[in-house]
């Protein structure tokens, strides 16, 4: 992503003074596998991380699980 990173985003939403924005589910999809990436994910709260590519099967369980409880 330009300008910025999808993890600098994700940080820039965690950090919002906006309740409802600061709380935003969030479902990482990179081709990006590497630990220290994962890792700084899962520091910003990411909900779920999904290495591409993917199946159709892997996305609807990750987004289960990111939204359960989520009304």
């Amino acid at each position: 992503m330009k300008p910025i990173g999808g993890l600098e985003l994700m940080r820039m939403v965690r950090q919002s003074e906006i309740p409802w924005v600061a709380a935003t589910k969030i479902v990482m999809l990179t081709a990006d596998s590497q630990v220290e990436t994962v890792m700084n994910a899962k520091v910003i709260r990411v909900e779920e991380y999904i290495v591409k590519p993917v199946s159709l099967n892997s996305v609807k369980l990750k987004l289960d699980r990111a939204l359960e409880g989520v009304v």
